[in-house]
């Protein structure tokens, strides 16, 4: 089973234009080339992962979402610029946005809280991809999946 979220450091993005509820994709750009959305390792996109975006104007109103698509789109005075768009939930219809602050890192709409969601970003609202519980939740799961438990008895060797 493939890991769905990557799980990054220090990439900061910003809105290039404005979020309304029930848009699809998110337009971003960076402000450091250094720190963007290509794997610095790979060259390739980082294309899946959990996000948080923070009003400019109010910093005390933010949203955390899904990513599952990527495209480079340009550039902006020189700086990289992105088109994301959001992940879907395992029932098909609701994009992961206003995730829940226990989010399991899987599709499940149950990660979706309707009281998180904020219905509009202007222009230059920040977008972090934060060390997430998310990921490593589903790190654990993959790694849970992949081990077995096997009982023993009192006294058993171990070899």
């Amino acid at each position: 089973m493939p890991l769905l979220n990557s799980i990054t450091d220090n990439i900061e993005l910003y809105l290039t234009s404005a979020y309304n509820d029930g848009d699809a994709t998110l337009d971003l750009y960076v402000k450091n080339n250094n720190y963007s959305l290509t794997d610095q390792k790979t060259g390739s996109l980082i294309e899946s992962w959990r996000g948080i975006v923070i009003n400019k104007d109010n910093t005390d109103e933010f949203m955390s979402f899904a990513i599952n698509g990527v495209v480079a789109n340009g550039t902006i005075n020189g700086m990289s610029r992105y088109t994301a768009t959001f992940r879907i939930a395992d029932d098909s219809t609701t994009k992961m946005v206003g995730l829940a602050n226990t989010d399991d890192g899987t599709d499940s709409v149950d990660n979706v809280i309707s009281a998180n969601k904020i219905t509009y970003f202007p222009v230059d609202s920040m977008v972090l991809l934060p060390v997430n519980s998310a990921g490593y939740k589903e790190l654990i799961q993959l790694f849970d999946a992949g081990s077995t438990i096997n009982s023993g008895t009192a006294g058993e060797n171990i070899s």
